[in-house]
């Protein structure tokens, strides 16, 4: 799935903002670039004289890698069918042949300039709009999901690098998100689109003591400082990119991401047993460019401090923030000691990989869930009759069998008594799946419903 909002360059209004944050850090990027000439240089003309713009997708791309100064070359090459009215081209970029000559590249270029430095800002820009299949226009536009793909694919940037939708964040999260990653000197692709559908992308680069954000618009002039809950009149739609660079290490962050909280059907695991397991309900989506096989699993905490962790599942998640994860199991086996604990998710990509917890979006959402691990006090575990207890299952239910002699009690995993069999009354109510304990004189067994 695709989101079908085109980014176009456009005018901005400005509104006033609230401060929310006491720190700030300065801009992280110098260009002033926009557009038109000299930027657009090499994109096709659609009139006698008159060329496409750049796009502000390609505009805001631009910016942040000579901030970045990487790659040295891209990779690959790539060729987009472009028309407009009666004109049609074969527009090709081959980025692996390609260097980018960074220093060559001016902040802006409102005074004089080489031919030199004109081209090399042209290059980097025709690139990034060939690799994120700009559609060139008067006012050419491209979506962000083609952007973050041209980074990945074309450009080596990491594809642990981050596409995340404001939509799956309280506001307070969002923030975080995007001025942490200033903080540590990433610069932020952002998008957004107006009420009218007029979709433009801009770079944050920085923000204020009174918790503004300062944008760079892609225009060539005009930056400043916005509120973050407006950014002007682009206030829907609103998408984040943090492009990482490959080699520059300490800047990974956890992008399995949970919006809606964490629960389990059972508060209860019986150590040891086989045949059973702990479901924890979650809505994961994997907000990075890349779909490693993820083993999830669960950081159990005590009242004393002491920390095990429970291996659970290996999946794959797509690299698709629109796909989610509703579930994942973690094995009764793979509990390691009794007691009651705060359980949080956790994942990692290898074996002797970290265990990572999964990042909430929200402040409210649930972050961990309260488990208690039993050990099997020498009980039976059966799955039908037992001569000696004379109860046997039945479908979802437990029976008294004709012949026997003694009441059974049935009590759950969480010793809350469920039923009292008799002659009488010889069946449970239907029970859901799990196990129970059967008690009848002195003998007790455990019972599975599947």
């Amino acid at each position: 799935m695709k989101k079908h909002i085109l980014l176009i360059g456009s005018l901005l209004t400005a509104l006033s903002m609230t401060a929310t944050r006491p720190t700030s850090v300065t801009p992280l990027i110098t260009t002033e670039w926009g557009q038109t000439s000299p930027y657009n240089d090499m994109c096709p003309e659609y009139a006698t004289g008159k060329r496409c713009k750049t796009s502000c997708v390609a505009t805001a791309m631009a910016q942040i890698m000579r901030y970045h100064k990487y790659p040295t070359n891209g990779v690959g090459s790539k060729s987009l069918k472009w028309s407009y009215g009666q004109l049609s081209a074969k527009l090709t970029a081959d980025f692996g042949a390609t260097t980018y000559r960074w220093e060559e590249m001016l902040d802006n270029y409102r005074g004089e300039y080489t031919q030199a430095q004109a081209e090399a800002v042209a290059t980097i820009m025709y690139h990034c709009g060939i690799a994120a299949d700009a559609e060139y226009t008067p006012d050419s536009g491209a979506f962000i999901d083609d952007a973050f793909r041209a980074a990945v694919d074309h450009f080596s940037y990491s594809s642990e690098s981050v596409l995340a939708d404001r939509e799956y964040f309280d506001d307070a999260t969002w923030t975080e998100l995007v001025f942490d990653a200033i903080a540590d000197g990433f610069p932020v692709y952002y998008g957004g689109y107006t009420d009218y559908y007029l979709g433009h992308a801009f770079v944050i680069d920085g923000y204020d003591s009174n918790g503004k954000a300062h944008v760079n618009w892609g225009f060539g002039a005009g930056g400043g400082y916005y509120d973050m809950s407006s950014l002007g009149s682009y206030v829907y739609g609103q998408s984040a990119m943090i492009f990482y660079p490959l080699g520059r290490p300490g800047q990974m962050q956890s992008w399995m991401v949970c919006s809606e909280g964490v629960s389990s059907p059972e508060s209860y695991v019986t150590l040891g047993d086989k045949n059973s397991s702990l479901t924890v309900k979650t809505d994961i989506k994997n907000f990075t460019g890349n779909a490693p096989a993820v083993t999830f699993g669960l950081r159990l905490s005590d009242v004393a401090g002491n920390v095990t962790y429970a291996e659970g599942e290996t999946l794959s998640l797509p690299d698709n923030r629109y796909v989610s994860l509703p579930s994942f199991s973690v094995p009764a086996e793979a509990f390691t000691c009794a007691g009651t604990f705060e359980a949080v998710p956790v994942y990692r990509t290898s074996a002797d990989s970290e265990w990572v917890p999964i990042k909430m979006l929200r402040k409210d959402a649930e972050t961990s869930i309260h488990i208690t691990v039993s050990k099997m006090s020498g009980l039976e575990t059966v799955t039908a009759k037992d001569t000696t207890i004379d109860v046997l299952t039945i479908g979802n239910q437990l029976a008294l069998t004709p012949s026997a002699t003694h009441e059974a009690n049935v009590y759950d995993m969480n010793g809350s008594h469920i039923a009292t069999l008799t002659q009488a009354t010889p069946v449970t109510p239907a029970l859901v799946a799990g196990v129970y304990i059967i008690t009848t004189g002195s003998r007790s067994v455990k019972m599975r419903i599947k």
